[in-house]
């Protein structure tokens, strides 16, 4: 009778994630017009003692990147966005610039991306997340735009980023329920990633 209802739920939550799915190929859905959550963060600042020489940009080494997302509920397990279409874009009081593009790893993480011409001070990055990449299709709102977030990481002096944050809430200032909708889909396109693994595999 266990396995009965475990088969069940299984196929209730494949049903409930497929739903959220589509082969969304066209270029204005995967340019959301809104964001649905956002973060953001300090990069600490380098311990060193040695001063460096003051440079207007420099390079920026992104060695590894990655985030696991929450709702901030006791019993949830905080999910990662693996194979996840992602953009960085350097910010600075004079403009917003694009940088870089790809598709996280199996695990999540951005890795092994150099930026360029990052000024010495007062910038930061903003790194985009569409939930979903061409190949799997994304996670769809009502609107049928992808569920999208934010994370904005303010930048220090230090020229590596070597960067984890594991309880990064996703949502709208003072409005505690998109913490819980944006992490039921990143939680779902997480179930959606394993089981499109597995049909690879077979």
């Amino acid at each position: 009778m266990k396995k009965k209802g475990i088969s069940i739920l299984l196929l209730l939550i494949f049903f409930f994630a497929f739903q959220l799915i589509t082969q969304a190929k066209d270029a204005d859905c995967l340019d959301p017009v809104d964001i649905t959550g956002e973060a953001a963060a300090d990069y600490p600042e380098e311990t060193s003692t040695k001063r460096k020489k003051s440079q207007k940009t420099r390079t920026v080494q992104l060695k590894r990147f990655y985030l696991r997302v929450t709702d901030g509920a006791e019993d949830s397990v905080p999910v990662p966005l693996p194979n996840t279409r992602y953009t960085i874009r350097l910010v600075t009081k004079e403009q917003e610039v694009f940088l870089h593009e790809g598709v996280t790893n199996n695990q999540g993480e951005i890795k092994d991306v150099a930026l360029h011409t990052i000024p010495s001070q007062g910038a930061s990055l903003k790194i985009g997340y569409i939930l979903g990449n061409d190949q799997r299709g994304y996670v769809q709102k009502y609107n049928k735009k992808p569920y999208s977030f934010v994370f904005t990481l303010r930048l220090g002096s230090d020229n590596t980023i070597n960067y984890s944050n594991h309880q990064v809430l996703f949502g709208k200032e003072k409005q505690a329920e998109t913490f819980f909708y944006n992490f039921q889909a990143a939680e779902s396109m997480t179930i959606l990633t394993k089981l499109f693994r597995r049909r690879r595999m077979l």
